[in-house]
């Protein structure tokens, strides 16, 4: 699991093709067609690989853990 600001997330939402489409998707997809990335998503990228190389993300289990959630 990767944690991801709230601003980089509602980018992403808004880059979704439907509803359910999971942000794995969303990014393989921009990864598949570098050209439509801008500076700035690069940037991120480059941050976030270096986040998690850091060890500085969650797990999904620590999410729903630290969150109190349940997975139906």
């Amino acid at each position: 699991m990767v944690q991801l600001k709230k601003k980089t997330v509602f980018r992403l939402k808004r880059l979704k093709h439907y509803g359910r489409q999971s942000y794995d998707e969303v990014i393989n997809t921009l990864i598949d067609n570098p050209d439509d990335l801008t500076p700035e998503d690069i940037e991120a990228i480059r941050k976030g690989v270096a986040d998690i190389k850091a060890g500085r993300f969650y797990t999904e289990e620590e999410i729903i853990r630290r969150h109190g959630l349940r997975l139906d």
